[in-house]
């Protein structure tokens, strides 16, 4: 009989007690591995909370920036202004109603006079009538009542630019998010008048739909809008503080670790090994999701930092490295640049186009502009078709100049879009940081006036900034301010002289109407200074309506066969000019055919359409037109085909050369012969010698104009001549300088 061996039962007791220990310390492991994912489930999902709670904050604070960003994109505008002041309906339909709701997601839109009445009213993609707003209207008004206020306090149209209000409101339908910003001009072209300023307001409903477009990209699940905050397992943030209407943003958070951990239970409950395994995935996969967070919330901040039609920094970047770019040098670090960008006669290409190929063109230069600055400045864009590039480690003026012609060089290649081959020119405003105060403010501004400057100067060209610009600048503003006064307030008048013109026997056969400025304090002011002025400020049409009923008072009393009178480009393509000139016929008894209005070549016509309605109303009212300064512009053939010209007067740059240059000889022949043959009849103008005064009469001109024949005279000095007129055979030599 065989006896069990005792060291059997001891082993299998070693090995029991063994597993028991294995089983015991994988039974630890497990709870331990258990309580540890436990807590990192938490942890992760405590991340997550936090990390939603900041993309909400960061989404609801891109859209109440956004909104009445998008708002200043049009109404920071002249034209703007102008169409709006004359309430032209086309023009706020299309760029303030169903244009931005297509653009930017607008659900209603509407233009508000200064006395807070509504003009204009766009929703659901289509002008609807204004009375059919009247819930809007009555919850958006102490909104449009603070910002009043502020508009009122306002000392610029900069200063207004940069207001905006922001309201929630409660509307039928659902909570809306209503803003509102001043229409106000872009720079000082036209004055700034902050009591009759008109309002821009935009309205977003508040609904599901809005909030799955705004926060999906964000990760938040079942995004909603509620009256009130959340409870239970969904969390919520206020919309905005201070509203008339009280709106929490609602979702329900996600949960990773949750999910991950319900998928690994099972099988950490089947074996040690496999919790292992699953442990490290879940690592693993724990890793990726918070990649994937770190991820989303890098593009969120890209997305805050950046425009998003061009992908360039947008202004929020810009002055943040601006401003350490400014604290480096007065730390006694590098100078810096700043160039300011602005596109020549975008606008028409918005017009002509349209504005998608206008966004087109935009995000094309963008494109040129980051590749000829390379790497180290930044490129930023400001808005419609306005960029800035900051110059870090910048050595002197002339290397800023050699970037500024760099950026010319690099615009002047075409750009091809959808088959339309567009050639863009730009002007620059320039400012190195030593030439202004060390402040971010101070540095744009003075790279706006250099901009100014560069525009005035023509165009397509730079400027650098130096600080007797700010006087010139000052010196304009005087002479703007004491036109203004004089035009609009009374205070002095602007004279009108005379100077006769005649006809090939020498006969008096009319006279041209000069405005004068003799200013109290600097004298007499040139034309060309004043006038520019007036076209810029908005005062052209006061100043050309003050000169037109003096020029038609005097040629009723004084029997004048014939007065003309320069019109500006500005007024013949306002809507009404032709009614206003009637008018004044009328008031004074001059015959239509007595007043012939000149227009002159070197300025383009912004608006063909508006004038040639203009123009054919008083050609039937039989009013005669003349191209003044012909041959010095580049469109003379199409003004003479498109505007049915009766005259043209040929430029005295010409006039003066006939005799010692055979080529502008040639060219005044040719610009005779070319009337002629249209049927147009031919004034030399500035003729000063006897041998051009015969020259051009053997060549065909119809009447001649000079101080050879008579300078500006006095409304006294041309009534007199006109009274001797029969008896009158050019100016007698002692008679052609009356004043």
């Amino acid at each position: 009989m065989r006896h069990p061996d005792p060291s059997f039962g001891s082993s299998r007791r070693s090995v029991s007690i063994t597993l028991l220990a294995i089983l015991f310390l994988g039974l630890a492991g497990v709870i331990v591995a258990s309580s540890f994912s436990f807590m990192g489930v938490r942890k992760v999902d405590r991340d997550s909370a936090e990390r939603e709670v900041a993309f909400a904050r960061l989404a609801l604070a891109s859209l109440l920036k956004t909104q009445p960003k998008d708002q200043q994109s049009s109404a920071i505008w002249n034209d703007a202004v102008l169409r709006v002041r004359e309430e032209d309906a086309a023009f706020m339909e299309g760029n303030f109603g169903v244009w931005m709701q297509e653009f930017f997601g607008h659900d209603r839109n509407f233009v508000l006079r200064p006395d807070g009445v509504p003009i204009y009213a766009s929703s659901a993609l289509a002008t609807v009538p204004v009375d059919s707003q009247a819930e809007v209207y009555a919850a958006i008004g102490p909104m449009i009542a603070r910002l009043r206020e502020q508009v009122l306090e306002a000392e610029s149209a900069k200063d207004a630019s940069s207001l905006s209000g922001m309201d929630v409101i409660a509307l039928l339908g659902g909570p809306a998010l209503a803003s509102v910003v001043p229409i106000v001009p872009e720079n000082e072209e036209i004055p700034f008048d902050p009591a009759h300023t008109y309002l821009h307001v935009a309205l977003r409903h508040l609904d599901k739909a809005l909030a799955e477009k705004i926060f999906r990209p964000y990760q938040l699940s079942a995004p909603h809008f509620e009256p009130v905050p959340a409870t239970g397992s969904e969390h919520s943030l206020k919309v905005m503080e201070q509203a008339t209407q009280n709106l929490w943003l609602v979702w329900t958070p996600n949960r990773p670790g949750l999910i991950l951990a319900r998928e690994i239970a099972p099988a950490a409950m089947m074996a040690a090994l496999v919790c292992l395994m699953i442990l490290l995935l879940l690592g693993l996969r724990l890793n990726r999701t918070t990649k994937d967070l770190e991820g989303s919330e890098a593009q969120a901040r890209y997305l805050a930092l950046h425009d998003r039609l061009t992908g360039l920094a947008n202004r929020v970047l810009l002055e943040e490295r601006l401003e350490q770019a400014l604290a480096q040098a007065r730390a006694g670090g590098p100078a810096l640049g700043v160039i300011m960008v602005d596109l020549d006669a975008f606008k028409q290409v918005n017009d002509a186009y349209g504005h998608p190929m206008g966004d087109k063109l935009v995000q094309q230069v963008g494109t040129r502009l980051a590749r000829i600055v390379w790497d180290g400045p930044t490129v930023a864009r400001l808005g419609g078709d306005e960029f800035v590039i900051l110059l870090p480690n910048l050595r002197d003026e002339e290397e800023l100049m050699q970037h500024c012609r760099w950026v010319q060089d690099g615009l002047s290649e075409g750009f091809r879009i959808d088959g339309h081959y567009f050639q863009v020119t730009a002007s620059l405003g320039a400012v190195h940081s030593d030439a202004c105060s060390p402040d971010k403010d101070e540095v744009i501004r003075c790279a706006d006036i250099a901009l100014y400057r560069a525009k005035n100067a023509g165009r397509a060209q730079f400027s650098l900034y130096h600080g007797e610009m700010d006087e010139t600048n000052r010196k304009r503003n005087r002479l703007a301010s004491d036109l203004a006064a004089l035009l609009t307030e009374g205070k002095g008048a602007i004279a009108v002289h005379y100077q006769p013109i005649f006809d090939p026997h020498g006969h008096l056969a009319g006279a041209e109407a000069l405005a004068r400025w003799n200013h109290p304090e600097l004298g007499p002011i040139p034309p060309d200074v004043f006038v520019v002025l007036a076209e810029e400020r908005g005062l052209i049409e006061p100043l050309g309506r003050a000169v037109l009923e003096e020029a038609c008072r005097v040629a009723a009393l004084a029997g004048l066969s014939k007065v003309a009178v320069n019109v500006s480009p500005l007024e013949i393509c306002r809507a009404g000019f032709a009614a206003q000139v009637l008018q004044v016929l009328q008031q004074h008894g001059l015959a239509p055919s007595r007043l012939e209005l000149e227009l002159t070549e070197r300025i383009a016509i912004s608006s063909p359409t508006a004038a040639q309605k203009n123009i054919a109303v008083l050609l039937a009212a039989g009013v005669t037109l003349a191209l003044d300064d012909f041959g010095t512009g580049h469109s003379s053939i199409r003004y003479l085909r498109d505007f049915g010209f009766d005259r043209v007067k040929i430029d005295k740059s010409f006039v003066q050369q006939t005799e010692a240059d055979p080529t502008a000889l040639k060219l005044v022949r040719a610009m005779i012969d070319m009337a002629f043959s249209l049927g147009i009849a031919v004034t030399a103008e500035g003729i000063e010698e006897e041998a051009q005064l015969s020259l051009l009469t053997t060549l065909g001109c119809s009447s001649f104009q000079g101080y050879l024949l008579g300078r500006p005279m006095d409304h006294e000095a041309i009534t007199r001549l006109f009274q001797s007129a029969n008896n009158v055979t050019w100016l007698p030599v002692a008679g052609r300088s009356i004043a």
